[in-house]
């Protein structure tokens, strides 16, 4: 969690690994499926309300694991 005042910014950096994105299939294994990712950054979840109530979409970034 990064905390800013008002009307400051910072620019981050972050790694995401494969792994991270695993899921458990019915047989309890730990797998990696391919496919697009999405993944948001910001002050609340990416829907119409809380974009209604904050007037900000937080930023959205796809992943594509192959």
């Amino acid at each position: 969690r990064i905390k800013l005042e008002s009307g400051e910014s910072c620019k981050i950096s972050f790694e995401i690994l494969p792994e991270q994105l695993a899921v458990v299939n019915d047989d309890g294994e730990s797998i990696i499926e391919p496919g697009d990712f999405e993944i948001y950054v910001g002050g609340s979840q990416p829907d119409t309300r809380s974009i209604k109530l904050t007037g900000k979409a937080p930023l959205k970034a796809i992943l594509k694991v192959e």
